[in-house]
């Protein structure tokens, strides 16, 4: 018996199980998935478990394998701070960077009020979304009504994207998060420059 995985699509990775001349397969969402399953089906091989009639007997996807424990994500709040730290020990920002990326999360991310009344950076990381980061650069680059908020400039909007991004890519990478990025493209929310000034240029 053994076990094999490849890729089948964007977020989807195909285990197979081979005993003998049987075989069957199964879908899981991740590499890391992927991974776990495989290191599981070895053990139950060197236990003496069919895991062909397992997966057979079980056809529910990924129940072949005793249930993921439960990822306790940190908050925006928590967690891109010491990011920001380490990303500045390791001399990947430097100069003014992490100071700007610091103050733009602290003064528009992680206190931006969600419909629902919700502050976003008390979000677990997993369920901030795309449309969530929008909504802050929106505000970011309108000014309000009554005009005692300008809109920022692209480069503010940057320093709000940038380690919001860099922090979800490495996320998916090196700390086991299935993603997406959800500030992998938000250029429908950024402009170069402010809705009311294109206005009045116009």
């Amino acid at each position: 018996m053994g076990a094999t995985y490849q890729r089948r699509g964007k977020h989807a990775w195909r285990v197979c199980v081979h005993y003998g001349r049987e075989r069957e397969r199964t879908t899981v969402h991740s590499e890391q998935d992927a991974k776990d399953l495989v290191k599981f089906i070895h053990k139950q091989e060197l236990a003496g478990v069919n895991v062909v009639e397992t997966i057979r007997q079980a056809r529910t996807s990924r129940l072949v394998s005793p249930a993921a424990p439960t990822t306790s994500w940190q908050t925006p709040r928590e967690a891109l701070p010491e990011f920001i730290r380490q990303m500045e020990t390791r001399g990947d920002w430097t100069g003014s960077t992490p100071i700007n990326y610091r103050r733009r999360l602290e003064g528009y991310v992680y206190g931006f009020a969600l419909p629902d009344g919700r502050k976003l950076g008390d979000l677990p990381v997993d369920q901030v979304t795309e449309q969530m980061i929008g909504a802050v650069l929106d505000r970011a680059r309108s000014s309000s009504e009554d005009g005692t908020r300008k809109g920022k400039s692209l480069a503010i909007q940057e320093h709000i994207r940038s380690p919001l991004k860099r922090f979800y890519r490495d996320l998916i990478r090196k700390g086991g998060f299935s993603g997406p990025n959800p500030a992998a493209d938000l250029k429908d929310y950024m402009a170069s420059t402010p809705p009311n000034v294109r206005a009045k240029v116009g």
